[in-house]
């Protein structure tokens, strides 16, 4: 079970919306805890907020997979 969703979860929850619009962002949140075994579903103004931003986070330059930022890693 993962705690957060990875930029390719938000771009799953953005073609839902698509296919089926009479959802509500309850329960696209909820659907996306089902099909992307989180912990507990994302919040309400998640699944807005992700809405809302469809067309930057579906842009090649968003992210690829998982991670939006890069780990900074410290090396000794």
């Amino acid at each position: 079970m993962g705690k957060w969703m990875t930029v390719d979860n938000k771009r799953n929850l953005i073609e839902q919306s698509y296919i089926k619009p009479d959802m509500t962002q309850t329960q696209l949140a909820e659907w996306a805890r089902r099909a992307f075994c989180l912990r507990k579903a994302p919040a309400r103004n998640t699944a807005s907020d992700i809405i809302k931003n469809a067309a930057k986070i579906m842009e090649e330059e968003y992210g690829k997979g998982k991670r939006r930022k890069p780990l900074k890693v410290k090396a000794p």
